[in-house]
């Protein structure tokens, strides 16, 4: 494989991601018209700093030496860390408003339903064998405990007077969740998923 920077594979494959994404969007149907227009509004509103959807691709392009069959975990990813950052800036008190035309509550169902049940459902739905597809969604449900747990002692840290944000360095439940859920993901696809747990404790 071509030697690429950490921006140059976000760039070669920025679209397709976003094309991912989309077609995730449609698969919920008019039947779920508000639920689609949240969660878009939510990506919207929540722009990532760094490009952390192409970490899935580094993974696997590891593991395998091509990056692009992990497209859609990479999707999944921006889907995840959409939510936990908006999530994480309402725990620490630091959201900048809430995403255009959406009050707080549907934007935290938004950031719910964005990042656990439609990420499982893009899983669930790839063309690989049973225990390929089982593996990233037992990685999605599993590191939803240490993050959440990394959330409600911030929440809680608030409450006892502590500055907001300022447990994140003694409570690395929340990065350490979201990284396992990276590896982890790309191993799966790449077909070391034995080993994700171990590549990132």
């Amino acid at each position: 494989m071509t030697s690429l920077t950490y921006v140059e594979l976000h760039r070669q494959f920025s679209g397709e991601i976003d094309a991912a994404l989309d077609a995730a969007l449609d698969w919920l149907g008019p039947e779920s018209e508000s639920v689609r227009n949240a969660i878009a509004g939510l990506l919207r509103h929540q722009q990532m700093k760094h490009p952390l959807s192409v970490l899935p691709l580094l993974v696997h392009a590891a593991e395998t030496g091509t990056p692009g069959p992990a497209v859609p975990l990479s999707a999944v990813h921006l889907l995840w860390w959409t939510s936990a950052c908006y999530s994480d800036d309402l725990a620490d008190s630091q959201a900048t408003g809430t995403p255009e035309g959406l009050g707080v509550h549907e934007a935290l169902l938004a950031a719910v339903v964005g990042g656990q049940a439609l990420p499982i459902r893009m899983v669930q739905a790839q063309p690989v064998p049973d225990a390929v597809r089982n593996a990233p969604t037992a990685e999605i449900l599993n590191c939803l405990f240490p993050a959440m747990e990394g959330q409600l002692r911030n929440l809680r840290g608030n409450k006892d007077g502590h500055r907001p944000g300022g447990g994140r360095r003694g409570v690395p439940g929340q990065v350490r969740g979201s990284l396992r859920d990276d590896h982890g993901h790309g191993r799966h696809m790449g077909g070391c998923g034995q080993r994700a747990d171990t590549a990132v404790a």
